[in-house]
């Protein structure tokens, strides 16, 4: 995974997003057994309480680390 995939991630989670018109996805892309399917992730985050979204950042931050070794 490439570094700035992880940059992106951290903007939604810290709330810089809010505020921005999410597009809506087809629901034929949607799969609730995956949440990292297509479609899925923006979902997934406006879900999250505070705390998995800490929990969250915390493993991007650790995923970051490995990738930047």
């Amino acid at each position: 995974m490439r570094d700035e995939d992880f940059v992106g991630w951290e903007r939604m989670l810290e709330g810089t997003a809010k505020g921005r018109e999410v597009k809506q996805r087809k629901e034929e892309h949607v799969e609730e057994e995956n949440p990292f399917k297509y479609g899925n992730c923006l979902r997934m985050i406006e879900k999250m309480t505070d705390q998995e979204r800490a929990r969250y950042i915390a493993f991007a931050e650790s995923k970051r680390a490995e990738v930047n070794r």
